[in-house]
């Protein structure tokens, strides 16, 4: 029987995703296979413009799929997830600790503690109760990730984790990243430009919209 250390969560097997334009079909990512299992952490690296926001949108099924397969072993409940550009409104009252416990909008007095406990895990809990808006761009991108750990997920997908980090908190984020999968708490799937950041993960390199180890 396969060990929880060892479970996998997804496949991807010759896989493509790109967008149409009236009958016009433009493939931008094409027959990437890899599978991500409980305690792993792999990277997409590439430039930007290589794919890999189409590919992380292909998975969730965001853009159209043209061909190969993708095989969930997860719900969808038990996935976290950090777009590049964050959709929450900066101009809006909410403090970190709202922006954490909106992950579950009910029940408020039993996730506020939980809240903290996650924003702690990231370091952030000075910074709770902050305008959500006026944090930094590398506290903004940590607040992210305790809400995307506020469910405990299984699958933490990233979608350029460091982006408008400097280099304290990029080495900050990767040492939280590193430290959960290290305890197979989590798998992690992240797209990164840098050649240098997240040293320790498996790295696949796309390039022209495939995939090299």
């Amino acid at each position: 029987m396969e060990s929880s250390a060892k479970k996998t969560i997804l496949d991807l097997n010759n896989a493509s995703f790109g967008y149409r334009s009236g009958r016009v079909q433009n493939t931008i990512v094409s027959q990437v296979s890899f599978s991500i299992s409980l305690g792993e952490f792999i990277l997409l690296v590439g430039p930007n413009g290589c794919g890999k926001s189409t590919l992380i949108r292909g998975i969730f099924n965001l853009v159209p799929s043209f061909g190969g397969s993708i095989t969930w072993h997860i719900p969808q409940s038990e996935i976290g997830y950090i777009p590049q550009e964050s959709n929450i409104d900066h101009d809006i009252p909410a403090t970190a600790l709202d922006v954490v416990c909106s992950a579950k909008p009910f029940a408020w007095s039993k996730t506020k503690l939980q809240g903290m406990a996650a924003l702690e895990s990231v370091g952030m809990e000075a910074h709770a109760h902050k305008r959500f808006g006026a944090l930094s761009g590398g506290q903004k991108r940590r607040t992210l990730l305790a809400r995307a750990l506020f469910g405990k997920p299984r699958l933490l997908v990233l979608d350029e984790p460091t982006v408008n980090t400097d280099m304290e908190t990029a080495e900050n984020i990767e040492k939280i990243l590193v430290d959960l999968s290290s305890r197979n708490e989590v798998a992690i799937l992240a797209t990164t430009h840098s050649q240098n950041w997240a040293s320790m993960a498996k790295r696949y390199h796309l390039e022209g919209g495939r995939i090299r180890g």
